[in-house]
């Protein structure tokens, strides 16, 4: 199992779910915002999201071979877990492999090791 400073590096594609709002106000250091929104999603709101989704991905994985995209490293995150639980699967349903959930920003895990790395 990973760690939280083997999961918050330059190597992992960090993803922030939430708004931007929420981003601008607090967000862990080379975070990444794809917006998702809260369920219920709509077909539209599920195919917004992938298509958003594979943008930022494909931007941000400069450098990686497109036949290793799949394996690319990806931790997703939101306030407290549900828009990174929807993201994190629909990732899974697309093709990527290496996709961790960290969960909400305001969860215990997450709360105390912003705390502790002071971001």
């Amino acid at each position: 199992m990973a760690t939280l400073d083997q999961l918050i590096s330059p190597e992992v594609l960090l993803l922030d779910t939430r708004t931007q709002e929420e981003y601008d106000e607090c967000h862990l250091p080379e975070a990444v915002l794809v917006p998702t929104p809260l369920p219920p999603l709509s077909e539209k709101d599920v195919d917004n999201l992938r298509e958003n989704l594979w943008t930022t991905i494909l931007t941000y994985s400069q450098g990686i071979q497109s036949k290793y995209l799949w394996n690319q490293p990806i931790a997703v995150y939101c306030k407290v877990g549900k828009r990174s639980s929807i993201a994190s699967k629909l990732l899974n349903d697309m093709i990527f492999t290496n996709v961790f959930n960290l969960g909400g920003i305001e969860t215990k895990t997450l709360a105390d090791y912003i705390k502790k790395k002071n971001v």
